[in-house]
């Protein structure tokens, strides 16, 4: 699939990322998959071809005329800054909102923003409180709204869905499950997942079967000239990625940290007659760095 915007964007794409959105258009609206996951070492672009994708995708005419993307972001930081990088390319096809934290703004003026913006960017935590809140008074976005979205764009895919369960493997996040369910329940969505993990086999093995299998996903390894002239200097065979050990780890350490300082208080109080060790003279652990 040949793309048609490249003489229009605010930079110059690398001959990878062209190749990778010609892959991610090709396997959504040819092969007619679910989903596509972009799979991209940190700093070659992920953001960028993201962005070509979706105004191909108004180039060509296939999102339908009232249909919104949503852009999901692991954390607030990274929701801003897709949402600067995404602004003068996306400004012809429609206004764009940052939904924003705290109560600044009554409930019903973002509902008028949300409605009223073609793009949507959001962590999913605050779109979770926004849609599903306690009361009706309180929902900063109505359900009939949301069901507008046609595209989702998923930054950081494999920390925004999978979630370790103890004694292994994943499942979907707990915290955010309502709204990635609702989302999934809407099958005229397409999806767009971007990560970096090119080697957490057992998350990708979970973002398969969340979609349903391999029918209905596809893993794009981008390819081009320019590939190696912009790789990471790593060899990355050389390297073995552990799947989320993480959290065993905090827990490792947070009962290191507690039996520790229980020795250590009953040695000082024997030593100084009875006295408590003072909080400034307790270790920093490295759970602490």
């Amino acid at each position: 699939m040949t793309l048609e915007c490249i003489e229009e964007l605010s930079f110059s794409p690398r001959k990878y990322q062209i190749n990778a959105a010609e892959k991610i258009l090709q396997s959504l609206f040819e092969k007619n998959k679910r989903a596509s996951v972009l799979l991209l070492p940190t700093g070659m672009g992920k953001t960028n071809v993201a962005l070509m994708v979706v105004v191909e995708l108004f180039k060509k005419g296939l999102l339908s005329e009232e249909g919104k993307v949503l852009f999901l972001s692991p954390d607030r930081k990274l929701k801003h800054q897709l949402h600067d990088v995404c602004q003068s390319d996306f400004s012809p096809y429609g206004s764009s909102f940052l939904l924003p934290e705290g109560t600044s703004l009554p409930p019903s003026i973002i509902q008028k923003h949300f409605a009223l913006s073609r793009f949507i960017f959001a962590t999913p935590a605050l779109l979770m409180n926004s849609l599903f809140a306690r009361t009706p008074s309180q929902r900063r976005v109505q359900p009939e709204d949301l069901n507008k979205v046609v595209f989702v764009v998923i930054d950081e895919i494999l920390d925004v869905t999978a979630q370790t369960v103890k004694g292994g493997g994943f499942r979907m996040d707990k915290r955010f499950a309502p709204l990635i369910d609702r989302l999934l329940a809407k099958n005229e969505i397409k999806f767009l997942g971007l990560t970096a993990s090119i080697l957490q086999k057992g998350k990708l093995s979970f973002i398969e079967r969340m979609f349903g299998g391999s029918d209905n996903v596809e893993f794009i390894y981008p390819k081009g000239e320019d590939f190696q002239d912009h790789a990471p200097a790593i060899k990355l065979k050389r390297y073995y990625v552990f799947d989320d050990m993480r959290k065993e780890m905090d827990e490792l350490l947070m009962g290191l940290r507690s039996q520790t300082e229980k020795v250590l208080m009953n040695g000082y109080r024997r030593i100084s007659g009875g006295q408590q060790l003072a909080p400034n003279r307790t270790l920093l652990f490295a759970n602490e760095v």
